[in-house]
């Protein structure tokens, strides 16, 4: 499906972590009114691992606000 998964939500005091993690499925819920990590214990399983996956074999780009910072121009 159509998973969204949200492991902490920004608020004005800064950021509330979920534990458990809040799940919802947008193709059927869009506005994500319902949180499903109950009901779906396969997603709940597999979206986790696959962030771990994704955060540890990302590769950090320029930093564009030091070249800022520095007077570089950006093209």
């Amino acid at each position: 499906g159509s998973w969204k998964l949200h492991l902490q939500s920004a608020r004005p005091k800064g950021p509330m972590k979920h534990d458990p993690p809040i799940l919802f499925q947008v193709d059927v819920d869009p506005s994500e009114k319902y949180n499903i990590n109950g009901h779906a214990p396969e997603a709940m399983k597999t979206l986790p691992k696959v962030i771990t996956s994704h955060l540890e074999n990302m590769e950090a780009g320029p930093d564009l606000m030091k070249a800022v910072d520095e007077g570089a121009r950006i093209r």
